[in-house]
């Protein structure tokens, strides 16, 4: 999300990134590609909506007739008589008054069970002359007519059959009247099904049935029906569903008073197509002539088991002046469906979408519903795009989640208000994805920058350092500055004599065993290592990490160092290999550190006066007889250590004396470094024989002998040479 810092040349990625995902999109939002995740994403949202405010509980003006498990066992298997559908459909009337039957059941064949067919062949022949058998089967004929009594008591009331239309060319049965198209859009924009053929009910039942409808549905690519085509298109008429004859039915409309149009502004279903039946009945429909059902709760309607209604057992409340729709939720006739709110009988999708036709409730999906997805996309995409990189993941994260509940609230405010569906599952994918690839981005620059600082500091400080300042790479660069920095040196004594007794190999092996002991204590100090010269090593503390203990890191460092150079020794005797010994020079100053070389080969160094002090200090350990020598900007920065003041000294090309130090441990000895604490000022006051007799009884102290004689030897010279009257006391040293 953040970009880490030193990622600028690497900027373009995540914008190409973003982009080609906004593109990506926004052709899928304009249907120019599909993305099939993103669809099942749209309709499993689309899901969420209808189940979040799906309403609860039975409808008083609707009920739903059942063939269910129990009526087939009661009255057996289906198909049953039509004499036995048709005592049912006059129960539903004649005894519980309902205002319409409708059926979600298909009568195209007809009725062979009462044996009606067989008396009439026998009628016809070889029967045709016996006056008895004709009396008695013109008595039975009108009980054994079992579609004829069907369709006399499909008189009895406002009934709608239900069929089937195909989509081979075949045709079977009698299509009810179509619906003639008002208004100015007759061709429909040929956005509507068009069907090629039929399967429909018998001639006589849809010519005594109040009107008929199909019972079509299609399911999603995902087995789920979430829309339903309302009308359907053949040749100059158009003929509506189960759910809208049964409508029309009730609230008395016809076909002359139906018309598709397209509304203009300002219009309340401005963007998308309607069905205006009658003065009050509004109906949005998709380019296609489909309805989204306005589902309620599964199986939250009444229902009433049709054996019950056949033997008369049913709550005359649960049906008296309701819309009456037959279907089946046996499991063996095949009728279930998979919808947003469940597995629910089919029967149960036609009533769902009745009570949205009357309440004018159906969902809808305007025609600029690509438009203003493609815009979200765009608009979203490049609020992201320009503005994640620039925020910190917490801020980022959070206009994330701000944009993700602005998309939601919208969609929410559009569905509860006004039915309306709004874009929804693309546009909260993208912030999704855009902020996956900002922060998947992030953590690859935030790799590749470990990288780097493992790259660059690797070679010159510990790995638990580089580790350190990988976390926050923004304040360690290789770019010179200028800081304080203690730095040391340190140089083996009579290291070229002993390299010449020595073969390659073994010289090899010796140096790598010292170099490796005393680089492991720098870097366990915190210190960088800037170069190893032969025998020689340069180090300093201070860089690249801060480090306000620079001095005093550096002096410990070098205490150990030479308690590691004794051990090292004791195994090299052991060993039978030579011994070494090692001086080392340490001094603080402002220097100047960074990436320095040429264009052929360029290394992280330190440069300036506080580094030329360091080495000569180190010269001078071999003059004063001393391991570690420091300069008094060291032992002022330091401050923890005991310490003993060796004298003053001028090196070569430094006019200024400068104090230097012996570093003490704080168990050693201080007999010896009290005794030198009162002969310098001896020496310094030019008291030659005070000072001779302080540092006579120096020179049998351990580690002192060497000072002792620099000191003794230089009194006499001055004995016999006087100081000019400005002398300072200090050693002047030309060479290293």
């Amino acid at each position: 999300m953040h970009r880490p810092p030193g990622a600028r040349r690497y900027a373009l990625v995540p914008g190409l990134s973003s982009l080609a995902l906004i593109l990506l999109f926004s052709a899928h939002a304009l249907h120019w590609i599909r993305i099939l995740p993103l669809e099942r994403l749209a309709a499993l949202s689309y899901d969420a909506r209808v189940q979040l405010t799906a309403r609860q509980g039975p409808d008083p003006r609707i009920a739903i007739v059942d063939i269910d498990d129990r009526s087939l066992r009661a009255e057996g298997r289906w198909p049953w008589g039509r004499d036995r559908i048709a005592e049912l459909v006059a129960n539903l009337f004649n005894v519980y008054g309902a205002a319409s039957v409708s059926f979600d059941v298909l009568f195209a064949e007809p009725d062979t069970g009462s044996g009606l067919r067989l008396l009439e062949r026998l009628a016809a022949q070889p029967l045709a002359h016996d006056p008895a058998y004709l009396r008695v089967l013109a008595t039975l004929r009108p009980r054994l007519a079992h579609d004829a009594r069907f369709a006399a008591a499909l008189k009895l009331g406002p009934t709608i059959l239900g069929y089937h239309f195909a989509s081979r060319a075949a045709a079977t049965g009698a299509l009810p009247a179509g619906l003639p198209i008002a208004g100015a859009n007759t061709r429909w924009d040929g956005h509507f099904r068009r069907p090629r053929g039929y399967v429909a009910n018998l001639p006589m039942l849809q010519h005594d049935a109040w009107s008929a409808g199909f019972f079509d549905v299609e399911a999603d690519a995902d087995d789920r029906v979430r829309e339903v085509p309302l009308l359907e298109q053949k040749g100059a008429h158009a003929y509506p569903s189960l759910a809208l004859a049964t409508v029309c039915a009730l609230l008395g409309l016809n076909g002359g008073q139906a018309s598709v149009v397209t509304p203009s502004r300002g219009d309340h279903y401005y963007g998308g197509r309607r069905l205006t039946l009658g003065p009050a009945l509004r109906i949005p429909l998709t380019r296609a002539g489909n309805v989204f059902v306005p589902y309620r709760a599964a199986r939250s309607l009444t229902y009433v088991s049709a054996t019950d209604v056949l033997h008369r057992r049913v709550d005359p409340n649960l049906l008296q002046n309701r819309i009456v729709l037959i279907g089946t939720s046996a499991l063996g006739l095949g009728d279930m469906k998979f919808t947003p709110v469940g597995l629910i009988p089919g029967v149960e999708i036609h009533a769902d979408l009745i009570l949205g036709l009357l309440d004018q409730t159906l969902p809808r999906k305007p025609d600029y519903f690509a438009a203003l997805q493609a815009t979200e996309v765009i608009v979203l995409g490049l609020l992201l795009a320009l503005g994640l990189p620039r925020l910190p993941p917490p801020a980022g994260l959070g206009a994330m989640a701000a944009l993700m509940l602005g998309v939601v609230a919208a969609s929410l405010y559009g569905w509860r208000h006004d039915h309306l569906i709004l874009p929804f599952a693309t546009p909260l994918a993208l912030i999704v994805a855009l902020g996956a690839s900002q922060i998947a981005y992030g953590f690859l620059a935030e790799a590749h920058a470990r990288r780097r600082m493992s790259a660059r500091f690797g070679q010159y400080v510990p790995p638990d350092l580089v580790e350190e300042m990988s976390r926050d790479p923004a304040h360690f660069t290789l770019e010179g500055r200028t800081a304080e920095l203690t730095i040391l040196f340190s140089d083996l004594r009579g290291f070229t004599a002993l390299s010449e007794g020595l073969d390659a190999k073994s010289l090899a092996s010796l140096l790598n065993d010292y170099l490796s002991a005393m680089t492991r204590i720098i870097h366990d100090h915190h210190g960088t290592i800037d170069k190893y010269m032969g025998d020689a090593i340069m180090a300093f503390w201070g860089a690249p990490k801060d480090d306000p203990g620079h001095a005093r890191n550096a002096i410990a460092a070098a205490l150990d160092m030479q308690d590691a150079l004794a051990s090292l020794n004791a195994r090299f005797r052991q060993e039978g290999r030579p011994t070494l010994a090692m001086g080392i020079g340490i001094n603080t100053g402002p220097v100047r550190v960074g990436n320095m070389g040429s264009q052929f080969r360029m290394a992280y160094t330190v440069m300036g006066d506080a580094v030329n002090l360091a080495s000569r200090l180190e010269g001078l350990t071999k003059y004063y007889g001393v391991t570690i020598l420091i300069g008094e900007a060291t032992r002022a920065a330091a401050g923890d250590f005991p310490y003993a003041e060796l004298g003053q000294v001028k090196v070569k090309g430094k006019s200024r004396a400068v104090a230097i130090f012996e570093p003490l441990r704080p168990d050693a000895p201080k007999a010896a470094a009290l005794s030198l604490e009162a002969a310098l000022p001896l020496f310094r006051d030019r008291q030659w024989a005070a000072a001779e007799a302080a540092f006579q009884g120096l020179a049998d102290a351990p580690g002192y002998a060497a000072l002792a004689a620099l000191y003794l030897n230089e009194i006499a010279r001055l004995r016999a040479t006087p100081p000019a009257a400005d002398w300072d006391g200090a050693f002047t040293f030309e060479t290293k």
